[in-house]
Order: C-alpha cells, then structure tokens, then sequence
C-alpha cells in the first residue's frame, strides 16, 4: 500500500509538472490569432480614440461577444457625433474580468455602456471560463494582476486543460489567406467584428427553458453596483442596457430573465431598456442566440441609438441610415 501512495504521489507531482512545463513554457501560437487576440488591439482602440468635437469624451460599449458579433458602431458614431468603441469581445472571459479591464481606460466625460449577457447573471461564468485562462496565460499575462484569490479558485478548474491542450503543436496562421469568422482580423477599426455580417445564419439550438432553481447572483449584481461607483468617481456615466436575444431563448428564458431585471431595478442600476425590446426575430441571428446578422445588427444598432439619444438630452442622434 505504502507503495502504491508513493507511486501515485510521484506520477501526479510529474504529471503536474509537465502541465506547469506546458502552461508557462509551451507557446500556443494560435491565441493571439483567433478573436482573443483581439483583446490587445481594444486595449490599443481605447488608448488611441480622440475626444469628440461634442465635448463628450466616447461611447464604449462593454460586454461580451453580444457585443462583439452585434453592433455597427459607426453607425452609432455617425448618428451620435460621438467616437464609438466596442470593447466587447468573448462572455467567458466573465463580466468581472472586463468591467476590472477597462478600468484604466476610462476618461472623464466618457459613456460607458455596459450589456452582459444574461448567464452573467445567474451563473458562475461571471468569473470567467477557459477562454480568459487563455487570454492570461498566452495573450495579455498582465491581466492576471487583476485576478483576486477566489476567481483563481475558480478558474483552476479550467487551468489544467488548457495546459494539456498546449501538448497539440500548433503553428502560427500565415499573413495570407481567408479571414475566418472569429479571426483576429475579423474586427474593423470600431472593435466590431464584421465578416460574418452577410453570411447565411447557421441552425443552432435556442437557450434552454429556464429552472425554477436559477437565480440571480447577487455578487454578479454587486459588480455592476461597484463599477458604477468606480466610474462616477472617474467623473464618467455608466447605463446598462439588455442583449439583443434570439426570440425563441428569451421565450425560454423569460422567468430568470425577469429576475435578472428585478434584481437590477432593486440596486437601482441604470438600464436604460426593458428586455423585450431587444428581443429580436430568429431569423437575424447568425450562429448563436447572440450572435446578429446584418439585418439584426441595423434594428439593434437603431434602438440603441434612440434609447442613447433619449437618455443623453443634450446629444441629437441623427437620422439612421440603412444604406452602407
């Protein structure tokens, strides 16, 4: 027996060397590449992006990739008179990690427009997934100094394996070739991802019915209550608005999505819309319940663009032009 124990102690210290080995030592070449890699130029975006002629600073919209695969930000630029960054990119890097990764971003006068997808707030994945252990490890390590003890107690499940995930070879993308749906180069200048735009949607699954047992987290609500705070205190205004959502999951989703608003109203957020009015048809998404294509990315762009305008007195939004 006691030399069983020693075997199975020195087999799991080697496998979990070689993981370590994997995880700090191992390039992943790829990560850089694919839409996390996007996560720097944003960084760059926000650093770069001029004050407006208004006098208002930027509109930046914050959220997962709702955000993302949903928006024509110059379109809201135009209609506005106010520089648009979309600063959304993936859900699983968790609401907490991309409210904390803005932060340094922020300048006075700036909007910040805050649209979490609704497993942020009835789930866990507020912590982040799999794709944020790759976002720290193999494309912006400095983001680990934003991570607090217990959200590494959460990812710690993810870490091992990713890590074993870096044993597969993998090889830089060359600079030529087709631009994939959820490459890097998919962003334009505004942090919108685009190519997908005029694609045909693909068939996917609507959002499961709702349980009786889901629940609003409130630690995920008090992270909005504490971001705001932070940014009023950076002389900024913060509002939250509801994703666009596919029709049918919302359908399917609409008693925790209730409680999702309850629970907002009762901290007296800012939501700027009601959920329904960004509950859009079937047929404009793309892959996901989530995800628009161009026909959904001009309706939501439009309502978003009204319910701005109507919640910024001084701003006069423009008429909006369906015509590229």
């Amino acid at each position: 027996m006691k030399r069983f124990v020693t075997r199975t102690t020195i087999f799991a210290g080697l496998v979990t060397l070689l993981l370590a080995v994997a995880l700090f030592i191992f390039p992943n070449p790829a990560a850089k590449h694919n839409m996390l890699g996007a996560l720097l130029d944003k960084h760059d975006n926000l650093r770069k992006t001029a004050v407006s002629a208004s006098g208002s600073q930027r509109i930046i919209i914050i959220g997962g990739s709702n955000v993302a695969y949903g928006l024509d930000s110059k379109r809201i630029q135009d209609a506005l008179q106010i520089p648009v960054i979309n600063a959304g990119l993936h859900a699983s890097l968790g609401m907490k990690f991309y409210l904390t990764d803005i932060k340094p971003y922020i300048r006075q006068g700036d909007i910040l427009v805050v649209i979490p997808e609704y497993s942020q707030y009835y789930t866990d994945s507020f912590y982040g997934n799999m794709e944020l252990v790759s976002v720290l490890f193999d494309v912006y390590p400095e983001g680990m100094r934003q991570i607090d003890t217990k959200q590494w107690c959460h990812l710690l499940r993810f870490i091992p394996f990713y890590a074993a995930t870096k044993f597969k070879i993998s090889k830089e993308p060359g600079a030529t070739g087709t631009v994939g749906v959820y490459d890097r180069k998919a962003f334009n200048a505004y942090g919108d991802a685009y190519v997908h735009w005029t694609k045909a949607g693909i068939k996917f699954k609507a959002a499961q019915k709702a349980k009786e047992e889901d629940h609003v987290n409130p630690e995920a609500v008090q992270l909005l209550v504490d971001f705001q705070q932070y940014v009023e205190g950076k002389k900024a205004t913060m509002f939250l608005m509801p994703p666009a959502y596919q029709s049918a999951s919302f359908a399917n989703q609409k008693p925790v999505i209730d409680k999702i608003h309850e629970a907002v109203e009762e901290k007296h957020l800012p939501l700027i819309a009601a959920p329904e009015r960004y509950k859009l048809p079937d047929s404009v998404f793309f892959d996901t319940n989530y995800h628009l294509l161009l026909p959904g990315i001009e309706r939501r762009s439009k309502l978003m663009i009204e319910d701005i305008a109507r919640v910024l007195p001084e701003i006069k939004a423009q008429p909006f032009n369906t015509k590229k």
